[in-house]
């Protein structure tokens, strides 16, 4: 991080380890919004998942009716609302890219079958499906700045398995070798990062959970928490991988007290940070920021370690995902539970 921005960053995170009582300055450095649409019963609402480096969100709004549509949100303010497949569908936003691309998943409540998409900056939507799936159940999860989108898919037996998808439409499945092939176990891809490497976790025979690395030619790294105790139901679960391969997730097993959040280099590495069972990093950004929610509060973590704590809503706030300016993105629910997306800028 250049020392101007990391100068920046420490004065903000100190600020942030106020209470927000006391923070007319937190006041002006949080922007909550709700997309137009947007219901406000319990249960709905806007939910902020993804920013990109020039500060364009994306997420999902649930309407009045229960229905899911997709949005997004220039540096700006401005709104846009999209829908993947037509009106009646849910379209679930989940990320976006550098360019402005944006993938997701999208479900026909009749049967609740899934298929995933991809919303290019101009608006043009293709969908995309993998034939071997039951009901198109494919879940989209991350998409790099070539446009690749990772995730992972299921088949007639419940079996989970990961894919890449290039920007040109091939799609390629893939599983970790070991995975399992009995109902709910199998390869999930969760991230992928600028040369393509994807991350994500795979559940072998024994319900053990394990994380993995691919890498652009298909070769596999499997790893696991060091020391770790796991039984079924338990391991190692990573979420999101950046440009240096540095991955972020958390873990769970039987000698520790609940999940505790990690950080893996590249080089094999781990550092494990917040061990009081809530675990809840969601994304590793390309300095080695690392941006989560526990207990109800929102999270940054330094590459050096230093961790400061916000909330929106006391005791409801859910931050999702930080881009390489440290501005962050996620949503909190409200005293009726209600949820609003918000943007924290440094």
């Amino acid at each position: 991080m250049p020392k101007q921005q990391a100068r920046r960053f420490a004065t903000w995170l100190s600020a942030l380890t106020l209470t927000l009582c006391s923070a007319a300055s937190a006041a002006d450095t949080i922007k909550t919004f709700d997309a137009p649409g947007a219901g406000a019963i319990p249960g709905t609402g806007t939910v902020a998942q993804a920013i990109n480096g020039s500060g364009v969100v994306t997420g999902y709004y649930i309407d009045s009716s229960l229905v899911y549509h997709g949005f997004i949100r220039a540096s700006d303010g401005t709104m846009t609302t999209f829908e993947a497949n037509g009106a009646g569908f849910n379209t679930e936003a989940v990320a976006i890219n550098n360019a402005g691309t944006v993938t997701g998943t999208f479900y026909n409540p009749s049967d609740n079958s899934g298929s995933a998409f991809v919303r290019a900056s101009d608006g043009t939507i293709t969908t995309f499906t993998i034939s071997a799936a039951a009901f198109g159940g494919l879940e989209a999860m991350s998409i790099n700045d070539a446009g690749t989108v990772t995730g992972f898919w299921v088949d007639a037996n419940d079996v989970n398995h990961g894919f890449v998808r290039t920007a040109d439409g091939t799609i390629t499945s893939f599983d970790v070798p070991g995975a399992g092939t009995s109902a709910n176990e199998g390869t999930f891809g969760n991230g992928i990062n600028a040369s393509g490497t994807v991350t994500g976790l795979w559940v072998d025979g024994s319900d053990l959970y394990h994380g993995f690395l691919r890498a652009s030619d298909g070769t596999f790294t499997s790893f696991d928490i060091p020391g770790l105790i796991a039984g079924p139901g338990q391991g190692t679960y990573p979420v999101s991988i950046n440009a240096s391969g540095a991955v972020t997730g958390d873990y769970f097993g039987s000698n520790v007290a609940g999940f505790t959040n990690f950080v893996r280099a590249a080089d094999g590495t781990f550092t494990t940070f917040l061990p009081n069972g809530s675990g809840g990093a969601s994304f590793v950004n390309a300095s080695g920021g690392i941006v989560g929610s526990q207990g109800g509060e929102g999270f940054v973590r330094t590459p050096a370690g230093r961790i400061g704590f916000w909330e929106v809503e006391r005791d409801a706030t859910v931050a999702l995902q930080m881009n390489a300016s440290y501005v962050v993105t996620g949503y909190y629910m409200d005293s009726s539970r209600v949820a609003h997306g918000f943007v924290l800028t440094p």
